[in-house]
């Protein structure tokens, strides 16, 4: 087992399905075990899911925490290098970035990153019990002036 997949190949199958994968079909089999096995720890350890055991759970909801991991280990292998940038500022003390004007929340540095599409695929089993939403940004559509 690797998490919820029975193996590499039923992996390999999940991803077959889901459009735009490309970046996961040029990973080694080892890199791909260890973006699973990461994606698995993840969702497990961040304390924000209430997990049934595997034995415990219907083909349906095995189903549904395959595709969250499935999901977590394509954010992984999109994003897991600027992440480790982001959390290398903030163990530094960094609290902002000026050049690309971030701002880091220390109150998040521990924080587990879980992408929205994982947190609605285990809305059910969720903690706070809270859906996925969304929130009103500000976007400056004249970004010419931003690389000057």
């Amino acid at each position: 087992m690797i998490g919820w997949f029975s193996d590499l190949t039923e992996a390999n199958d999940w991803y077959d399905e889901r459009a735009g994968t490309d970046d996961w079909n040029n990973l080694s089999d080892s890199d791909k075990n260890k973006y699973l096995k990461t994606a698995y720890k993840r969702i497990v350890r961040s304390n924000k899911f209430d997990i049934p055991e595997i034995s415990e759970m219907s083909s349906e909801d095995l189903e549904k925490f395959k595709d969250a991991q499935g999901e977590m280990s394509w954010y992984l292998v999109l994003h897991i290098e600027d992440e480790d940038r982001r959390k290398g500022l903030q163990v530094q003390g960094v609290k902002s970035a000026g050049i690309v004007k971030e701002n880091y929340d220390e109150n998040k540095m521990y924080d587990i990153a879980i992408p929205g599409i994982v947190l609605e695929i285990l809305r059910e089993y969720r903690k706070d019990n809270y859906g996925m939403y969304g929130i009103e940004l500000e976007r400056d559509e004249d970004e010419e002036d931003i690389l000057e």
